[in-house]
């Protein structure tokens, strides 16, 4: 499974989502798709980079 990182909590994605949608109420599908794809695009590029950060922090561990 996905080890959570150091500190803050996990689900601030979903909050922000759940905050958006009381702000603006259900947004119809095209707009949650266009949202979607930013945010997953985002959320990718985060990812991406912790996993970079993880891999250069182990190179001694090795086998």
């Amino acid at each position: 499974g996905e080890g959570g990182g150091g500190g803050g909590g996990g689900g601030w994605e979903e909050k922000i989502v759940e905050q958006v949608a009381e702000a603006y109420g259900s947004p119809d599908t095209g707009q949650y798709t266009a949202r979607d794809a930013a945010l997953n695009g985002v959320l990718g590029v985060q990812k991406r980079m912790r996993e970079e950060e993880a891999e250069n922090g182990r190179t001694s561990n090795r086998k």
